[in-house]
């Protein structure tokens, strides 16, 4: 009896072992003392969170369908059947029929492919991935149908290109600026010439083709026609997107004219010493000149980098230039123009004025005077072309300022007509500007001379009579280009 009891307490003890070492038991202690820390450490710091189980099973009564492949959605039901071959140097008709026939298919082969040729295949998957891998090594076009599939050797895809419709008219050259009359041309470098923009893509394409290659240029439509093997039609289409997204890029373009009229009479231009001495080592002016003197020189092309904080590189300038006389900013509009294409910002005023005067007498009826009027156009005006460079935009620029400088009067006889005297800066550039960066021209000085008489006798026994003041200002130009959807970083 007593050896019972010892035998059954040493079983019982051999059961409590194995259950202690069970892993499912020790796995399930394991996550209860893990979700215990989390809840002691979610007690003590509010931003310990206690960490969610992912849910990776959904249950749900209704029909479950997997999303089709893309390569496989408008595509013919049998272009996803299965398929297993093993062909020996069969000819490509005959492989053809072999595959299809079965699936009640109508096999077409154009002319120009040769139906005779010897394939060779030992294939398992399915009909679509077949016909992918037979028509990469045979280079040959397939056309789906829903009961045919058909064989071609060469392929013709029609292109959208990202062209204005028609032809793109403007030049852009020194001699063409020197051959622009004022505001009769309207242009100011930008002369009206035949573009070869359409002409230059079409040997583009045509450096890609075959010997039996084709392409057909449709100006009006902005279309483009190319027929050749799949291979170059690959080509094609990666040149032909690239080209697009290039011209589809956009930049906006922020134009600011500042006018310093300087409180020394004898000061002709800014000091870009004084205004560089007010960055307090701030590196937000640079010059495009390339000289160590660059400080120095009456005119030149700088560089404001954008600074971060509350104030920009615009007011840092605004602020020294106002040190040396009276400042006044004008704010254009925004311009928005596409990649290698022409904007134009025109901001004028019209004045009309006295150009003719004619007196002529007829017999019996006395005289008659005659006036004509002129029309002077005053302003700013600037023609720009940008070419975005990743985040750098080379612009070419062509501009020009006229302001009003004074009306006079001339008489003859009893005939007076009047003559305007105006004042016109031109200018034709090209500058590289960074993403946010502003391109700052300087050098368009300007002198106003105004005389008087003074009323002193005492002076004017003296041969004082006369008085002139001389008033010096200069003008400069401010550019922002920004390209749309650039991130900031």
């Amino acid at each position: 009896m007593i050896c019972a009891r010892v035998i059954l307490a040493w079983g019982v003890c051999l059961i409590c072992v194995a259950c202690s070492y069970d892993p499912a038991a020790l796995i399930a202690k394991a996550d209860a003392l893990s979700e215990q820390q989390h809840q002691h450490l979610a007690s003590q710091y509010d931003y310990q969170l206690t960490p969610q189980t992912p849910h990776t099973v959904i249950e749900s009564e209704q029909f479950y369908v997997p999303e089709l492949a893309k390569s496989t959605v408008d595509k013919p039901i049998w272009y996803s059947q299965p398929l297993q071959t093993q062909l020996l140097k069969v000819p490509l008709l005959q492989a053809l029929q072999t595959v299809f026939t079965p699936l009640n298919v109508t096999v077409l082969v154009d002319p120009e492919v040769d139906a005779q040729r010897l394939i060779s295949s030992e294939f398992s998957g399915t009909v679509g991935e077949w016909l992918a891998w037979l028509s990469n090594g045979q280079q040959l076009f397939v056309e789906y149908e829903p009961y045919a599939v058909h064989l071609k050797r060469y392929q013709v895809k029609r292109y959208d290109l990202a062209f204005l419709a028609g032809t793109t008219q403007f030049s852009l050259n020194e001699q063409a600026a020197q051959q622009a009359q004022g505001d009769q041309a309207g242009q100011l470098g930008f002369s009206s010439s035949q573009s070869l923009a359409w002409k230059e893509l079409e040997q583009a394409i045509t450096l890609m083709l075959s010997d039996q290659g084709h392409v057909a240029l449709n100006a009006n439509a902005s279309a483009l026609l190319v027929k050749d093997t799949p291979s170059v039609i690959k080509q094609v289409d990666r040149y032909i997107n690239q080209l697009n997204k290039s011209l589809t890029r956009q930049v906006a373009l922020d134009v600011q004219v500042i006018e310093v009229r300087f409180d020394d009479s004898e000061q002709f231009t800014v000091d870009w010493s004084s205004v560089r001495r007010t960055s307090q080592g701030t590196p937000w002016l640079t010059s495009q000149s390339g000289s160590d003197n660059w400080l120095q020189q009456a005119a030149g092309r700088f560089i404001l980098s954008p600074l971060s904080g509350p104030r920009n590189s615009i007011d840092i300038l605004v602020q020294a230039l106002q040190e040396q006389g009276q400042v006044k900013v004008s704010h254009h509009p925004r311009i928005l123009t596409l990649n290698h294409q022409v904007a134009q910002l025109l901001v004028e005023e019209e004045q009309a004025y006295l150009a003719e005067s004619e007196v002529s007498t007829t017999p019996y009826v006395g005289q008659q005077q005659r006036l004509k009027p002129g029309k002077l156009t005053t302003g700013f005006r600037m023609f720009v072309l940008p070419n975005i460079l990743k985040r750098d935009v080379l612009l070419h620029l062509s501009s020009q300022m006229s302001a009003l400088q004074g009306m006079n009067v001339v008489q003859s006889g009893d005939n007076m007509i009047q003559t305007p005297h105006t004042s016109r800066k031109h200018f034709f550039l090209k500058a590289l500007v960074g993403h946010e960066e502003t391109l700052l021209l300087t050098g368009f000085r300007n002198q106003t001379v105004q005389a008087g008489r003074t009323r002193s006798g005492v002076s004017w026994l003296l041969g004082g009579g006369q008085q002139k003041s001389r008033e010096n200002s200069e003008t400069l130009l401010l550019i922002t280009p920004r390209i749309v959807g650039v991130n900031n970083e």
